[in-house]
């Protein structure tokens, strides 16, 4: 692993039930997102993660880096890939819709410890990132595992992935699909076809 602490490939993520210890007295909804919220799902780790990824209202961005005062906090600049270019996301500091989220950690000689992914969401309202017509009630987002771990709802998960398209999203989306129930299949085809009506997974769910 790569131990430049100003390296974007320095990471050391929590694992979920860190996680849940770390937000145990938060006053906001999180709710793990990524492949670690379809390993929760299925009740099995499929694989390594490289990361961690830890969902919230964009609303509540200010009140989940009030949570972990004193962390460090950085968000990639848009359009920076190769290298990604970090910015730090100061206290008090409003993130905008072009800025997904942010990456934190203990201290800038740390390693990264998970991303924050803020969502978008209003009152009890949920909306994709990629697509704003596709909006489901707050309350049919996000599970929890039989420990209390909160999660995203795999086809709200696949979703993201579905609008990415990297091999490990295509390998999560074949080792999950078994699993889901009809309602959850037919859900996530639908909001497919509202970003990407010619989307490859389209023949599989339907």
């Amino acid at each position: 692993m790569n131990r430049d602490c100003r390296s974007p490939l320095n990471v050391d993520p929590l694992q979920p039930r860190e996680i849940q210890s770390l937000f145990s007295a938060a006053g906001f909804r999180w709710w793990i997102a990524g492949g670690w919220a379809l390993d929760l799902f299925t009740g099995s780790q499929s694989r390594p993660h490289f990361d961690i990824d830890v969902a919230v209202a964009r609303l509540d961005q200010l009140a989940a880096q009030e949570y972990l005062r004193g962390w460090d906090f950085q968000y990639a600049v848009p359009g920076t890939s190769d290298p990604v270019v970090f910015k730090s996301w100061i206290s008090g500091q409003t993130l905008g819709h072009e800025i997904h989220g942010s990456w934190v950690r203990e201290r800038p000689d740390s390693p990264w410890r998970f991303e924050f992914l803020l969502h978008e969401i209003e009152e009890d309202g949920w909306s994709f990132r990629y697509c704003q017509d596709v909006r489901h009630p707050l309350e049919h987002i996000g599970a929890r595992t039989r420990d209390g771990i909160p999660h995203l709802r795999p086809e709200i998960a696949l979703l993201y992935k579905a609008a990415r398209l990297r091999e490990v999203d295509e390998q999560d989306f074949r080792r999950v699909l078994p699993h889901l129930e009809p309602a959850a299949r037919g859900q996530l085809a639908r909001d497919i076809v509202c970003f990407s009506p010619q989307h490859a997974w389209l023949a599989v769910l339907r």
